[in-house]
């Protein structure tokens, strides 16, 4: 990502040098499709990493989720033990859920599983 902005800056540089009657008008013309192309690959790379990035967790279902569509655990339970993690607890949030008494270690393990052979 630098090396793009060093890119556009340089290329921005030569336009405007390219603007001043030391340059001929074809580098003028040349500078402003090659600060459009920078610009354009920019943006293209942009796009690009956002949507990796929402593809590595589209598919990832979270053990909340899952417990919370099988029926095993109410989203305020839930939401109870992510404020414990948001508070400092270090723990995953299924030994959380099992210390609160909201699910089995039984239950964990068969949402893990779930978990497991969605990914």
């Amino acid at each position: 990502m630098f090396a793009w902005i060093i890119i556009i800056v340089a290329i921005a540089v030569f336009q405007v040098l390219s603007v001043s009657n030391s340059f001929p008008e074809i580098y003028t013309y040349l500078s402003t499709i090659l600060l459009f192309l920078a610009a354009l690959g920019f943006l293209y790379r942009a796009h690009i990493m956002k949507k990796a990035f929402r593809g590595k967790h589209r598919d990832h279902k979270l053990l909340g989720q899952i417990l919370r569509q099988a029926g095993i655990c109410t989203p305020d339970k839930i939401l109870a033990a992510l404020n414990n993690q948001s508070e400092g607890d270090q723990r995953r949030i299924g030994e959380i859920l099992i210390e609160m008494g909201s699910i089995t270690q039984e239950q964990l393990e068969e949402a893990l599983k779930i978990q497991r052979e969605k990914k």
